[in-house]
């Protein structure tokens, strides 16, 4: 299974079938490869503004014990450039079972 399939396979197995049942529609995006963004955060804020995206998702990962309190560096910037432009939810990286 090529890194697309992996990516596209990861996210119906965890996140497609509770957005579903919440009656959230979607739409995903993966990208592979360099981009002409300087960051990750970015580019995210950039292909946001590009396909008329309403928000942002992403998942908070759990990296440590004091990590757990903040969100990591891409996810900060992510907030931080977006704002003004579309907001930003930070899910916990379990939230499956928040949402069930």
């Amino acid at each position: 299974m090529d890194e697309v399939e992996q990516a596209k396979h990861f996210v119906a197995h965890r996140f497609v079938k509770t957005l579903l049942n919440q009656d959230i529609s979607f739409k995903l995006h993966i990208i592979l490869g360099s981009t002409d963004s300087p960051t990750i955060a970015d580019f995210i804020v950039k292909k946001a503004g590009e396909v008329g995206a309403e928000g942002i998702v992403m998942a908070k990962h759990r990296k440590g014990k004091v990590t757990e309190l903040v969100v990591g560096s891409v996810t900060s910037e992510v907030i931080k450039r977006a704002t003004g432009h579309c907001p930003v939810v930070v899910v916990p990286s379990q939230w499956k079972a928040v949402m069930e």
